[in-house]
């Protein structure tokens, strides 16, 4: 019974035509001007040409910790989009990106020496990774042997008091 009547509800809409397509309006006094394009009438709407418009951009910043951010990008009249971002922290870790957006895609070359990624392809990016070149006082310390470590206090400072710990027992 629920089939029939669903059934039913469909062929009545069907049957209706395009009088619940226009809000209120029927269709012999109202003319979608898209639709009377389409079907040759006299009233065409024409759509707007923006030209692409050339451009050039970047920035460059260096935060209170020593990473550097920084991004630039140009597009020209046909529509070519190319460009590069990336950033290097304090201890050595960055990222480049170099990129083309134009009509055969987007297409990026990534350069780092981020732990944990591997040199090759993915999609349309390139990646070119280095391992982390280590800093001078890690080499360093590491050559001369030297093992540091904390060494217990036994107590703590908490707003002057200076003792073992009440609840250390």
């Amino acid at each position: 019974m629920l089939f029939e009547a669903t059934v039913a509800t469909l062929v009545a809409c069907v049957c209706a035509g395009g009088t619940f397509s226009q809000h209120g309006f029927s269709t012999s006094h109202y003319s979608d001007p898209l639709l009377a394009a389409e079907t040759g009438g006299s009233f065409a709407a024409a759509e707007p040409y923006y030209p692409p418009q050339p451009y050039s951009f970047g920035y460059d910043s260096v935060d209170e910790f020593g990473t550097q951010t920084y991004r630039k990008e140009h597009g020209d009249a046909s529509n070519t989009k190319k460009g590069s971002y990336g950033y290097r922290d304090a201890f050595g870790m960055f990222r480049r990106v170099d990129y083309v957006a134009d009509e055969h895609g987007f297409r990026a070359s990534v350069q780092t020496n981020e732990p944990g990624t591997t040199p090759g392809k993915t999609a349309d990016a390139v990646f070119d990774a280095k391992p982390p070149a280590a800093s001078a006082s890690l080499v360093q310390a590491a050559a001369s042997g030297h093992y540091a470590h904390s060494v217990p206090s036994g107590g703590a400072a908490f707003g002057g008091f200076s003792g073992p710990l009440p609840w250390a027992g």
